[in-house]
């Protein structure tokens, strides 16, 4: 059974050098959620992602539509603070045609030093 996803990517176009940014999304599947499992998982890959024997990054960001409270609770919960409210495009599924509309989503950056302070154990 798969209980949820991770993914950590780079964004496109980017103008930050290789491995310095990543942009974390998550899934959790439906009959697994309310448990912690994403936060603990959500967690674990920050620890490992700002770490500098693992990833060394030195910013993580996090988007979710508005209206996506399971998504910023998670967030919140991993240490995500300062959450603005954006409008993006690269948020949005493309229409048949493959075009973007802007959409709403909310929004917050974690850096190495901030995860340090809040997990430091």
């Amino acid at each position: 059974m798969l209980a949820g996803a991770i993914s950590l990517r780079l964004p496109e176009g980017s103008a930050n050098a290789p491995g310095t940014y990543a942009d974390l999304g998550f899934y959790t599947a439906a009959q697994m959620r309310g448990r912690g499992i994403m936060t603990d998982a959500v967690r674990t890959v920050l620890g490992f992602s700002f770490d500098p024997l693992g990833l060394g990054l030195d910013t993580i960001g996090w988007a979710a539509l508005v209206g996506n409270a399971a998504s910023e609770r998670v967030a919140v919960k991993a240490g995500f603070t300062n959450i603005t409210d954006e409008t993006s495009t690269s948020a949005a599924r493309p229409d048949k045609y493959g075009n973007r509309k802007a959409v709403a989503v909310r929004q917050a950056t974690m850096t190495r030093a901030q995860f340090a302070e809040i997990w430091r154990d």
